[in-house]
């Protein structure tokens, strides 16, 4: 699609000024009432931590630099307690410094959404607003608001797709960004669980494409190497008891939950019918079909407006009364921009781009039901088409000062949503 034309404002004269203020927006919008919220076992484990490596070099369990910080009932990755670590000896073991890596991380979103959105789109004025509603969005300020590994992920996977798209763009084959795009999706594997199994389908995607895409081999061919040599220290702690321990005991707890649900089938049919119906409830609600059909609908579910739009997640500390990951009024330019997206960009990136799309909620949907931190790898997609869509939509609309208008209402309307958000 061409860019539009806008005529009443020299955009790319001042298009890094409003970058700017855009960031520093986002950046005080992270910083807003920060010391209104409460610190979470996990955030005081991981402050702790940090701490303890500050003064002494070693974790709460006397281990020196460990790279797996063993915790209560779990095991935590390390990167987020090390990046903690210069803040805290900067500014002591306070609520602020700990959260600086994700307020930091959470604002660095805007400029990456700014850059993918440019790249993909190839539109100034929509990248913009691509990074206008990363900065504003509910989903981003309430996990830059906490201590959460997966903020400083979701950064590094930003990271990784903006060099990915650029390395993979006809002429733009360079070593460095191919190794550098490995080494950012690698890094989410030391950041937070979730994103393991997402570098790992993404792994054997390029791989894939490597082999049926000829004129990528080149460029991947460093991605690939990149990501091998970060991951084989991370493959090697995999295989220990630390390895995988968060994902076995969700798992535990979801196996506990479908055997509760299969006796009460079981049983229902057994009441009804003890000889032929208790055998063919028996052979039908087994483990394996419950278990795929609630990560069908877990999956399925990440995608839909009552998670992204309205309910969002059903944590309590997650989530805000009344609100969904973002605003319902980007609902409409979702569906619009994940529609046109399908049936219009047929480029190989762009197809690339949706794989990944689809491949982020499987960690989450593989555990339960959806949740904002398991899932915060979707929202760079859901804010890149649903400003995708906004474009769209002003194209379709011809007449000028129907598209002014409605961008006037749209605008206050989401600015006073947002101020009631706050």
């Amino acid at each position: 699609m061409k860019q539009l034309k806008h005529d009443y404002f020299n955009f790319k004269k001042y298009r890094w000024v409003l970058l700017a203020l855009t960031v520093l927006l986002g950046l005080c919008l992270r910083l807003y009432r920060l010391e209104t919220w409460r610190l979470t076992s996990d955030e005081l484990s991981i402050g702790y931590n940090a701490f303890s490596i500050l003064k002494t070099g070693k974790d709460e369990w006397g281990r020196e630099l460990p790279w797996v910080f063993q915790a209560f009932g779990d095991f935590k990755l390390p990167v987020y307690i090390y990046s903690s670590v210069p803040f805290i000896a900067l500014g002591g073991l306070t609520p602020l410094m700990l959260k600086l890596p994700s307020i930091l991380a959470g604002t660095s979103l805007i400029i990456l959404i700014y850059f993918l959105t440019r790249q993909l789109i190839d539109d100034e004025v929509t990248a913009f607003i691509a990074a206008g509603l990363m900065a504003l969005s509910p989903w981003s300020l309430h996990l830059s608001h906490m201590a959460l590994e997966s903020n400083l992920a979701l950064m590094f996977f930003m990271i990784g797709l903006n060099f990915l798209i650029y390395q993979l763009k006809p002429k733009k084959t360079y070593w460095l960004v191919g190794i550098m795009t490995g080494l950012s999706f690698g890094l989410t594997l030391y950041t937070y669980v979730a994103y393991r199994l997402i570098i790992i389908m993404l792994g054997l995607l390029l791989l894939l494409s490597w082999f049926f895409v000829r004129r990528w081999r080149q460029s991947l061919l460093f991605v690939i190497l990149g990501l091998v040599f970060i991951a084989i220290p991370w493959a090697i702690q995999f295989l220990g008891s630390s390895g995988s321990v968060r994902f076995s005991q969700l798992f535990i707890n979801q196996r506990a939950g479908i055997e509760a649900v299969l006796i009460d089938k079981h049983n229902f049919c057994f009441l009804i019918d003890p000889h032929v119906l208790h055998q063919i409830c028996r052979r039908t609600f087994t483990f394996p079909f419950e278990l795929m059909r609630n990560f069908s609908r877990s999956y399925l579910a990440a995608f839909m407006p009552q998670f992204l739009f309205f309910q969002g997640d059903g944590l309590i500390y997650l989530h805000t009364p009344g609100y969904g990951q973002l605003l319902f009024l980007l609902l409409p330019f979702y569906l619009l921009g994940l529609i046109f997206w399908l049936t219009k960009k047929k480029d190989q990136i762009s197809r690339l781009i949706l794989i990944i799309f689809l491949l982020t909620p499987v960690p989450a949907a593989l555990v339960g039901t959806p949740q904002s931190v398991r899932l915060s790898a979707l929202l760079p997609f859901v804010v890149l088409f649903t400003v995708f869509g906004l474009k769209v939509g002003f194209k379709l609309m011809k007449n000028k000062r129907q598209r002014v208008a409605l961008m006037v209402v749209y605008g206050l309307a989401y600015l006073f949503l947002t101020f009631r958000f706050l």
